[in-house]
């Protein structure tokens, strides 16, 4: 999970982004840590939302994926090399975020209107479609819908496979 700025919110651009980011390991870790990213998203001006990974991870395909990563680099140019072992945290977090090292499976249907949070609603309900409905929420700008997988041609609206979804956002702004 991670806090972060959104030009859109009033926040920095996208290179000067301030950004904190936190693994947890259970349902307790993600309290704590989910905690720690709100209070610092509602004290900072540079923060505007807190986001998570919708699918839990698998550490183990993580850390074949860092391994191979780390593999690939011992063979770039020094400079290349050294970048990759002075930024070794995020590039294991970026191996955890990629979805080859998901666990679990679950879309966000993204709805940025009344009309398609009504047809995306109307959609999961609709006896026989098979999905199931894990949590809804009200956004910022719209709503979200966490779901079992389903065929994304069956729905007119913005699917996300392996999203972020909204833990959190600074009201103030």
């Amino acid at each position: 999970m991670f806090a972060t700025g959104r030009k859109k919110d009033g926040g920095v651009h996208q290179s000067d982004k301030k950004c904190i980011r936190k693994i947890s390991r259970s349902k307790e870790e993600f309290d704590e840590q989910a905690k720690i990213l709100i209070d610092a998203v509602d004290s900072d001006d540079q923060l505007s939302r807190v986001y998570a990974s919708v699918n839990c991870r698998n550490i183990n395909k993580a850390i074949r994926q860092f391994k191979f990563n780390q593999l690939e680099a011992d063979f770039y140019q020094e400079e290349d090399k050294h970048g990759f072992y002075n930024d070794v945290k995020n590039r294991w977090i970026s191996c955890l975020a990629i979805p080859a090292s998901r666990a679990d499976n679950k879309f966000l249907i993204d709805c940025d209107s009344d009309e398609e949070k009504i047809k995306a609603l109307a959609f999961c309900n609709e006896g026989g479609s098979g999905v199931k409905i894990y949590w809804s929420y009200i956004t910022k700008n719209g709503f979200h819908i966490i779901c079992s997988p389903f065929n994304p041609e069956k729905l007119d609206v913005e699917i996300k496979k392996d999203g972020m979804f909204l833990v959190h956002f600074k009201r103030n702004k």
